[in-house]
């Protein structure tokens, strides 16, 4: 009892080291900005040191990608906009509570094609030889010139052409081919030898990055009511962007379960059956 006493005391008092080395704040959270090729521009992140130790902070620079949910991710060598920054950023030491403020210069390339491109300025915390913590600030920016809108459908299939049980199970995968963000409405319906039988919202995330997939898993069943046996096409339909425009897929699928199989044998045999009882009949 007394040793386990000294464990927890020790993973609390761990714990409470560990917040306190860390402890730190940034902000801006987000930037968004547009800018033209062969221009400059500077952004400022605060960094403010909220433990009771002074503490070694380093700024860089990410990209940001995106997860299935439109998650961000950051991470080095993401987007090539990563290079157009100066090459090193000095580190910054603050004593306790004491704040100061990182600068980020960009030089966006002459003939940089229009686009958007999704960063991190970010903010580490150095704890002797390696990083303990974190933040970073996203950075929205777009290349000046003309918009494209486009979003392609890479592939929409169902793990089957005929279903036994009700796991209408599918998968899709969208890209977006323009050069900016879309924001995704998604739409699910489901006909039965051509009559559409319901329809339902098509979750999809976050608005998806120029220049990047998404990938969703389907399943077209809900609910528990009877489906009758026969031929049944699942249409994915897709409003993306502000221009409102619709990508659509469609895929087909039988569905056939055990018990309509009993019933199609059970008529055979009747129909048989009845057929040799005429026959019988006649002679």
């Amino acid at each position: 009892m007394v040793k386990k006493f000294f464990i927890i005391l020790f993973f609390l008092l761990g714990l409470g080291f560990g917040f306190d080395a860390q402890a730190f704040s940034i902000s801006p959270l987000k930037y968004s900005a547009t800018i033209a090729p062969g221009e400059s521009k500077d952004w400022s992140v605060k960094i403010k040191n909220d433990s009771d130790q002074g503490a070694v902070f380093s700024p860089v620079v990410l990209g940001e990608k995106q997860d299935n949910l439109g998650r961000a991710v950051f991470d080095k060598d993401v987007d090539i906009a990563e290079k157009w920054f100066q090459d090193s950023l000095d580190s910054i030491t603050l004593a306790a509570g004491e704040s100061k403020t990182a600068q980020f210069n960009i030089s966006v390339p002459l003939n940089t094609p229009p686009g958007a491109h999704y960063l991190g300025l970010a903010v580490r915390q150095k704890s002797g030889q390696s990083l303990s913590a974190q933040l970073v600030t996203t950075l929205n920016l777009q290349v000046a010139g003309i918009a494209n809108e486009s979003l392609l459908f890479e592939k929409f299939f169902l793990t089957k052409k005929i279903f036994f049980d009700k796991n209408w199970l599918g998968q899709l995968q969208i890209r977006n081919i323009g050069n900016v963000s879309l924001d995704l409405v998604g739409h699910e319906d489901l006909f039965y030898f051509g009559k559409k039988i319901s329809g339902n919202y098509l979750a999809l995330g976050n608005s998806l990055f120029a220049q990047s997939d998404r990938l969703a898993n389907l399943n077209l069943f809900v609910g528990d009511k009877l489906m009758l046996p026969g031929f049944y096409q699942a249409e994915i339909k897709i409003i993306y962007g502000l221009t409102h425009q619709t990508a659509q897929s469609n895929a087909g699928f039988w569905y056939l379960p055990w018990w309509s199989l009993v019933v199609l044998i059970l008529i055979v045999f009747l129909i048989l059956f009845l057929l040799k009882k005429n026959k019988n009949a006649t002679v």
